[in-house]
Formats: structure tokens, C-alpha cells, sequence
């Protein structure tokens, strides 16, 4: 994996920035058994759920959280204002997933979508979580996402989402 690239970007006013982080030539590696305590899951419509680990995405939001604080904070700008992250793993193929969300309290919480682009793909595909108690489940460290209608076709966001971090 090619080294980190952490930006400031403009998201929608002219206010408010974005912390974003990029990886590129992203390679899953395999780091250990599952904690329960420290995963995602995704469960699409008629599935048993799948877990995700998400201990590289944590890792990456706390010294955002920290640079965020700690340096931006202290900027002789007072006109803008970081409320909102994103960190992107991007694979040489031209596939990428990207996490979302906002500083609350100081602290990064992830927005209930997933943005993903497949090989080809001119644009990315928001996966939306699915079920009724995001909320809770998010505080539980699950994510249910439901399967998406492309062409007629059912796209399965959880395999795809497995298959970019390298789990079958």
C-alpha cells in the first residue's frame, strides 16, 4: 500500500471542510482471528449475517480525530469549520470503498452508507444500510446492508464488500 494522502476537501458549503484520508494500491492482508467486539456486520435480505473487521478503519479515524483537534483547531482561520471525514481504500484495479460520517463531540461516528466502485464503474454505488433501528445498530457495531437492483439483477453488497477486503 502506497502511503496514506489525508486532505481537507470542500464537500457542499463553503464553510464546512472534510478531513478526507485516501489509501491507494490498497491490499487487504489477513490480521488474525474476528473480535466480535470490533466488527461491522452486513446482512442482506434472506442472509445470515457476515462480519467485517474494522479495526484498519478505526485505526485510521483516531489520529484524524486527533489532527482534527489538535492541529486544525488551533488554525488563525476561524471561517471554516471540519465536521465530516471520509476514508477511501483504493485497489490498483480501479475498485474502492468509502466510509462516511461526521465528528461528533470530537469523536468520528460513521454514517449508515457504504460507497463503493467496481472495476469500469464512470461512478460510485451508495449502499444504504438497511432495517429500521440504524441508530442502535451502529452502537452495537452492526451494519445491515440490503441488497441492491441493478439491470433487473440483484447486486450483493455484502459479497461485495467482503470480496474488496479480501474475504470469500
Amino acid at each position: 500500500m502506497n502511503p496514506l494522502e489525508l486532505f481537507v476537501a470542500q464537500p457542499g458549503t463553503e464553510s464546512e471542510l472534510s478531513l478526507a484520508l485516501t489509501a491507494r494500491n490498497f491490499i487487504p492482508e489477513f490480521a488474525g482471528p474476528w473480535d466480535k467486539q470490533d466488527v461491522l456486520s452486513f446482512q442482506a435480505s434472506g442472509e445470515r449475517p457476515v462480519y467485517l473487521n474494522l479495526s484498519l478503519l478505526q485505526g485510521m479515524l483516531k489520529p484524524m480525530a486527533n489532527y482534527r483537534s489538535r492541529v486544525l483547531a488551533r488554525s488563525t482561520e476561524p471561517s471554516f469549520s471540519i465536521e465530516s471525514w471520509n476514508v477511501t481504500w483504493e485497489k490498483s484495479n480501479g475498485q474502492s470503498v468509502r466510509f462516511e460520517g461526521r465528528f461528533e463531540a470530537g469523536a468520528p461516528v460513521l454514517h449508515p452508507a457504504i460507497f463503493m466502485k467496481n472495476k469500469g464503474a464512470t461512478s460510485e454505488l451508495e449502499i444504504k444500510a438497511d432495517g429500521q433501528d440504524i441508530t442502535q445498530a451502529l452502537a452495537r457495531g452492526t451494519f445491515p446492508l440490503a441488497p441492491v437492483k441493478i439491470l433487473g439483477g440483484q447486486f450483493s453488497t455484502t459479497k461485495s464488500v467482503l470480496e474488496f477486503f479480501g474475504k470469500e
